[in-house]
């Protein structure tokens, strides 16, 4: 991976202008330490929304980008839209990497799948459970193939 290429992340049009550019040239996945300083940046929901949007296309996720994601869909005091951009990001890193390596299931993906379960078996908002829902579906439906 990469240096980060994202700089000042108080100049979110550039970022946003930066992530739109990696994506058109193919070389999100070169950049995954920079998606993650994006993701746990705190100070601008449309970064981290974007950088959410943008990890769900990683072709070759890396555990640190998955584990960055899977903090987001945990954390209880996130505003509800953000962690359903966590869930679906997750859903389509999940098929990824069953993709890439070529088994059903390796370990990040059953850590991903554990972690749905437990949210699913929790307190949450209907809809979060939607969207996990629909991501865990995605996976399984991935491995019947």
């Amino acid at each position: 991976m990469n240096r980060d290429p994202f700089e000042d992340l108080q100049d979110w049009g550039k970022v946003l202008e930066t992530m739109e550019q990696m994506k058109r040239d193919c070389c999100l996945d070169d950049n995954q330490n920079g998606l993650i300083r994006i993701l746990r940046y705190t100070r601008n929901w449309r970064l981290r929304e974007s950088a959410l949007e943008y990890a769900a296309l990683l072709k070759k996720p890396g555990a640190e980008i998955v584990s960055a994601v899977l903090e987001m869909l945990e954390d209880g005091k996130l505003y509800c839209d953000a962690r359903i951009l966590a869930a679906n990001a997750l859903g389509a890193m999940a098929v990824q990497l069953t993709k890439s390596d070529g088994r059903p299931r390796g370990g990040p993906v059953n850590l991903i799948l554990e972690k749905m379960r437990m949210l699913l078996n929790s307190p949450e908002p209907p809809v979060l459970h939607d969207a996990i829902r629909k991501s865990a579906a995605a996976i399984d439906a991935k491995d019947a193939r």
